[in-house]
């Protein structure tokens, strides 16, 4: 299976009782809670993945907003969730799916292997027909495996400057607004970082929020110049959209590429790196 699969790859697995584990990342920033609204509807099979309690650290000025997450407490949730790295995984969320590539991404780096995200989310499954059940979700299965962190590139902010320098490309997966500095509602300043590109990840997703075919992901990264995932450092905002980006590229086939996991939002806290704006 490719890095983003179909709703009708996940029925026929369910269906015919194959071995998977199926997490939801359900967020919610509303009144009624996430764990609600996955428990008011969720694909069958599914567990509930929370993104805030699970996939990431305590934010800081200092970290980001999304640092990496404590190894023991990804591991509990691991324990929880029953999953084994013989046994495939799929992921899903409601809308954009940058909360299922941030899941993609962090069981990556735990040393998980075959994981998958559901092109389209929850939207594209019930597009498709497929039933959604009520619930608290299903029992996990048996499974206490260990997990070994730091199985993904990744990058701090005082290495940005030697990766440009050495011919490293560094990717802005953020909105041109933001990557220009026309608009900031999130972080202490606005701009991008001396250096970066800009390839907003949202260009690579259609109006119905499935993912581009992988011919196209590579045309368009070839039009850039970058043809060698390895060379390439992504950031975001708070590495969910350099999260999707990263998965969008690995589904193209253009593996490899490295993770500044503070983000512009760790880079922009700290007063003394340099930024750049749209007319500097």
């Amino acid at each position: 299976m490719t890095v983003y699969v179909s709703p009708d790859i996940l029925s026929k697995a369910i269906n015919k009782s194959n071995r998977i584990s199926i997490l939801s990342t359900h967020w919610s920033s509303g009144s009624r809670t996430a764990y609600s609204r996955f428990v008011s509807e969720h694909i069958p099979d599914a567990q509930f993945c929370p993104p805030e309690l699970a996939l990431t650290g305590l934010p800081s000025r200092e970290a980001g907003r999304n640092p990496l997450p404590n190894k023991g407490i990804l591991q509990d949730w691991v324990y929880k969730w029953g999953l084994d790295k013989k046994t495939p995984i799929i992921i899903y969320g409601q809308h954009h799916g940058i909360f299922s590539a941030r899941a993609w991404w962090i069981l990556k780096w735990a040393g998980f292997t075959d994981i998958h995200i559901l092109d389209g989310g929850l939207p594209a499954w019930e597009d498709a027909g497929h039933p959604v059940i009520a619930g608290p979700g299903s029992l996990p299965q048996r499974f206490r495996t260990e997990i070994t962190v730091g199985n993904m590139p990744t990058i701090e902010a005082d290495e940005i400057d030697q990766w440009i320098k050495d011919g490293g490309f560094l990717l802005d997966a953020r909105d041109e607004r933001r990557f220009n500095g026309i608009a900031e509602k999130l972080d202490f300043r606005a701009g991008h970082i001396p250096g970066a590109i800009n390839m907003p990840v949202q260009d690579f997703y259609n109006e119905d929020r499935t993912v581009l075919s992988p011919d196209e992901i590579r045309a368009r990264f070839n039009r850039a110049g970058i043809t060698d995932g390895s060379k390439v450092a992504v950031y975001s905002g708070s590495a969910l959209h350099s999260c999707a980006m990263i998965a969008v590229m690995e589904h193209g086939g253009i593996d490899g590429a490295t993770l500044f996991t503070g983000g512009w939002s760790q880079w922009a806290g700290n007063p003394e790196n340099p930024i750049e704006r749209s007319g500097d």
